[in-house]
């Protein structure tokens, strides 16, 4: 049992460092995972919200543009279809090549990620904080931490 929780308590750990990593990352002028202009992007990038266009029957080309199947040739629509099984977001082109930098082979290990190696020992640091304190004021952080949330939902809901 308690090689489960530690096993368990790690896995949370770096969830917890990703959160860290990410709010780090936030403090930019321009989100970084927000377009398809950086070194880590591929070919496969693509900038698009095609739910209104996908909900029509339709499929985004590499420009943005919602193109219809009654538009254009059988050709041209088994490429924009493989276009579309191959397009990739920003968002998570930068979770697998920036941030974790995913090898193309099990056999390409890689190196230690700096920046999430600092953001676990940080998430490390605050579990060992919170156990040293005790769990009496730790319950007070509980309290804050469940609720807070539904209060910022309630401040942001739109028709309230």
């Amino acid at each position: 049992m308690f090689c489960i929780s530690f096993l368990i308590g790690i896995y949370y750990n770096v969830i917890v460092a990703w959160s860290f990593y990410y709010l780090f990352a936030s403090f930019t002028t321009e989100l970084p995972w927000t377009h398809c202009n950086n070194e880590w992007n591929t070919q496969a990038c693509a900038k698009f919200d095609g739910r209104n266009c996908t909900l029509f029957g339709g499929l985004l080309n590499s420009t943005g543009a919602c193109i219809f199947q009654n538009e254009t040739s059988s050709e041209d629509w088994d490429v924009l279809r493989n276009f579309a099984k191959a397009a990739k977001m920003p968002a998570d082109e930068y979770f697998h090549h920036n941030v974790l930098t995913i090898s193309n082979d099990i056999q390409e290990v890689g190196g230690i990620q700096w920046k999430l190696a600092l953001c676990l020992l940080f998430a490390w640091i605050l579990v060992f904080l919170a156990l040293v304190k005790g769990v009496k004021s730790f319950g007070k952080v509980v309290y804050f931490t469940a609720l807070f949330p539904y209060l910022i939902l309630l401040f942001y809901w739109p028709e309230l």
